[in-house]
């Protein structure tokens, strides 16, 4: 399972984010703790020219971004341009506008990804949607996620995450497999409670079931394990050491 690459999502640091050097300092501890891969999202002013350099500078390779659903809408063309720039594999949406979690608008949003995904296949760019608990949600007998993958082209594919997927009611390796083939990226971030409430956690600090989730990614063909923490408990670069660590014992990395 060790040819699938760990990737970091930078937005779990993004606290070290408050400047081009904070960032270029930043991305400099991600290199040493031992990632090679990033998705990028939370660089807040950096340009796009500056988060290549400083990426390239720490021989930090690019797999894709976080690029908002309006910039999809508003300008697909510098969403592919931005992505060349990176030299990033896949561009992807992290979520909606409220208005559009409605039954229709969820429908819509199939069509429209479809259309985008073919899109930027044409550029030779990769397109995915990641998913938060609101894709659980039931309209009639189907989830948001059953009309988003359903209803859409299977170039369209899905950056599950396992936290929110759990935190939705659902079985991380049950939707990896429903999705066998188009979860080029999963997300990975633990489940733990704490004080009776569930919380993020690093990876192998949780509850999920790791071995089963790996297998599951192996089997649908996924490439990149990115790590991700939305809210840490502990210093976000502690964190994202932890979970290294952690997946280095598991023989991920």
């Amino acid at each position: 399972m060790a040819d699938m690459k760990v990737a970091l999502q930078v937005y779990t640091i993004r606290d070290h984010f408050t400047d081009f050097d904070g960032f270029a300092a930043a991305m400099k501890q991600v290199r040493e703790i031992g990632y090679q891969y990033v998705e990028l999202a939370g660089v807040g002013a950096v340009s796009y020219e500056h988060q290549k350099k400083v990426c390239d500078d720490n021989g930090l390779t690019i797999i894709g971004t976080h690029a908002g659903y309006g910039a999809f809408v508003e300008d697909l063309d510098a969403v592919v341009a931005n992505h060349q720039l990176l030299g990033a594999e896949f561009a992807i949406i992290p979520g909606l506008p409220h208005e559009l979690c409605t039954a229709e608008g969820y429908a819509q949003v199939a069509k429209q990804m479809s259309e985008w995904a073919d899109q930027l296949a044409e550029q030779g760019l990769g397109f995915a949607y990641h998913n938060h608990h609101m894709e659980f949600q039931k309209f009639g007998d189907r989830l948001a996620m059953e009309i988003l993958f359903e209803d859409s082209s299977p170039s369209v594919g899905s950056e599950l995450d396992t936290y929110w997927v759990q935190y939705g009611g659902g079985s991380p390796v049950a939707w990896i497999r429903k999705l066998s083939g188009r979860v080029p990226v999963l997300h990975l971030k633990d489940y733990a409670i704490i004080e009776h409430e569930p919380t993020f956690a690093e990876v192998g600090e949780g509850n999920l079931e790791w071995g089963d989730i790996f297998a599951a990614a192996q089997d649908a063909g996924t490439k990149y394990l990115g790590v991700e923490e939305d809210r840490c408990t502990r210093p976000s670069m502690e964190s994202i050491a932890i979970s290294f660590r952690n997946l280095q014992a598991m023989g991920m990395c």
